[in-house]
């Protein structure tokens, strides 16, 4: 029987450079009307996207950090005396996008037949009386905030 992995639990950061043709636009003007001070203009823009960038390399580790933390926590204290073996919580990465404005933190432990182990720890299983534990949501919740602060300080050392 093939499973259903469409609710794999997930944190999800990302950004995306919508002002990148308009300030081209206003880095080329500058440079054709004054002899070529648009390059400054540049500079600043691809520092902010390297800060950005990092800021959010850090804030993915950060929220991968805590969601180990939560599953190691929270795996081993069970009703039903299961005793993990480490699969799922090893298998918890940062997934990147090519051009690094996405982060995706999952966890890639299947069963053999290909259930996401991770879908019944984050949401439980009623059939099972398998309890949710949370720990995608619990650490989202945490480190999120963190992010946008993170991110204006990133933005804000590109441009000075």
């Amino acid at each position: 029987m093939p499973w259903n992995n469409d609710n794999i639990p997930a944190i999800k950061y990302s950004w995306s450079d919508k002002s990148r043709d308009d300030l081209e636009n206003i880095a080329n003007i500058l440079d054709k009307d004054f002899n070529g001070a648009g390059a400054e203009l540049r500079a600043d823009h691809k520092a902010m996207v390297n800060n950005l960038n990092a800021a959010l390399n850090i804030s993915a580790m950060d929220a991968r950090e805590e969601v180990i933390r939560l599953m190691k926590q929270r795996q081993y204290h069970s009703k039903s005396g299961y005793v993990g073996h480490g699969n799922m919580v090893s298998q918890v990465k940062d997934h990147v996008t090519d051009d690094k404005q996405t982060h995706l933190i999952y966890t890639d432990a299947t069963s053999k037949d290909g259930y996401n182990y991770s879908q019944a720890f984050e949401f439980g299983l009623l059939n099972r009386n398998y309890p949710a534990q949370h720990p995608f949501r619990d650490a989202g919740n945490k480190i999120t905030p963190q992010v946008e602060k993170i991110a204006e300080e990133a933005i804000r050392k590109g441009f000075s």
